[in-house]
């Protein structure tokens, strides 16, 4: 307990200064909307006490998420988060991986040398991204292939397409073993396959997506058996692959504090909001309808212009929402605490993440692209959501940005097991778009 609290103490939230905001300018989100979120909750005396009692939260802090679940054990509301946040790791890597693999072997990328095998993984990779047809016209080409394992898996997408993003596990096609909550598997070390290239005969890696797609719905299936399928579901809803089946959200009642102690999510009615915005045929509505309770609704209601989000307004509102919690948990604790920056950077931080999907899904890329760069900008120290930077490193890799895709994963290669699967991928997408770039012109 003593560890964590020093932990969290020291943190000292983001490592900039928040912006200047004129008081003049602050608004102030609805009171029962901020008492409702897991700062000010956890804020009141005694309410940190039982979450102290278990070592696994220094493990979460430390986002060490196998010994946070095996602390936790096997049932429960920290399990069966911990899965879920893994669960969507898996996907968010996945989908890092196949925008990578996208970029290299499309049709007007690919090279006469490229090996016939990069077809599969190109099928694959279309069809996480929700794009079926391009997926089933590369899909089943390797048949023949010498490849171990390429053919019978090969063979195995091909034939479930229509189910893909229903996406059900099967256990054979990479040995996890039977779903077991408080337990990690290990996976197959990447790359998966070595192949020849057509023209020089020189090893070609390729590593399969399949992998982390089977990873991610192990562990969805035990943060399930944990925690229960509501829970598991709200928690999974802004990670979820392009085109992938959303079960419907109806939390019946409050999220526990366990999950989502030193999270992004305010309360669970933030992540009703984002689930509704992923289909929504008109976000701004969408905004209204959730803004008397999600504070992230809430906030951006108030910076919506036209049919877009006002960037610089939404970029004060962060910092008057951390402020306006700050305020409140000192309140709820009777006294100002070194922890309290640190639980508001996580909403600082979150609802640019937030702003930036309500402007992607107006059709806004220009404002979300500077809210994503932006939210980037204050992911850092504890509020560095590994989920937000790896869902940053597929948006970069899908612009052909290797460079920093490639610095967003390496901070969280070591995460999970089976991560290198995701940098075989963007290192192949990095070479191609090296050997792509005109050579230097003289600077004198």
């Amino acid at each position: 307990m003593v560890a964590l609290l020093l932990a969290l103490a020291c943190s000292g939230g983001p490592d900039t200064e928040a912006p200047e905001v004129a008081a003049s300018e602050m608004v102030s989100a609805p009171d029962q909307l901020v008492q409702a979120s897991w700062m000010v909750r956890v804020s009141r005396p005694g309410a940190m006490d039982g979450l102290m009692a278990n070592p696994g939260w220094q493990s979460v802090f430390e986002r060490n998420y196998q010994a946070a679940a095996q602390s936790f054990g096997a049932d429960g509301a920290a399990s069966g988060r911990m899965h879920a946040e893994a669960a969507a790791l898996y996907r968010q890597a996945v989908l890092l991986q196949s925008a990578a693999t996208i970029e290299t072997f499309k049709a007007d990328e690919r090279r006469a040398g490229d090996p016939l095998e990069a077809s599969y993984v190109l099928g694959l990779s279309y069809a996480v991204q929700g794009d079926l047809e391009a997926a089933a016209a590369a899909l089943g080409q390797n048949q023949d292939s010498a490849v171990a394992g390429l053919a019978e898996r090969d063979a195995h997408w091909a034939a479930s397409l229509d189910s893909l993003l229903g996406l059900t596990q099967d256990a054979q096609l990479f040995g996890l073993g039977e779903v077991a909550p408080g337990s990690f598997p290990e996976l197959a070390e990447a790359p998966h396959y070595r192949v020849a290239e057509g023209l020089t005969g020189l090893q070609v890696e390729l590593a399969d997506p399949g992998s982390l797609i089977q990873a991610a719905l192990w562990h969805e299936q035990a943060a399930v058996q944990a925690a229960g399928p509501e829970h598991t579901a709200a928690l999974l809803a802004p990670w979820r692959l392009p085109g992938e089946v959303r079960p419907e959200l109806a939390l019946t009642e409050p999220m526990p504090l366990e999950a989502l102690f030193l999270s992004a999510w305010t309360d669970g009615a933030d992540l009703i909001f984002v689930d509704a915005l992923e289909t929504s045929a008109d976000p701004a509505s969408t905004v209204h309808q959730h803004a008397g309770t999600s504070l992230y609704a809430n906030s951006i209601e108030l910076c919506l212009i036209e049919a877009s989000v006002d960037i610089d307004c939404l970029l004060d509102g962060s910092v008057a929402l951390s402020r306006q919690l700050e305020a409140a948990m000192a309140t709820a604790a009777g006294a100002e605490a070194a922890d309290h920056r640190m639980f508001a950077s996580f909403a600082s931080a979150g609802l640019l993440r937030v702003g930036a999907r309500t402007a992607a899904a107006m059709g806004d890329e220009r404002t979300a692209a500077i809210l994503r760069v932006n939210a980037l900008d204050r992911s850092t120290g504890a509020a560095a959501d590994p989920n937000f930077l790896l869902s940053q490193a597929a948006w970069d890799a899908s612009k052909r940005n290797a460079l920093r895709a490639q610095e967003l994963l390496h901070g969280q290669i070591t995460i999970l097991p089976g991560l290198q699967a995701a940098r075989v991928s963007l290192d192949a997408l990095h070479i191609r778009v090296s050997r792509d770039a005109g050579p230097a012109l003289p600077a004198h």
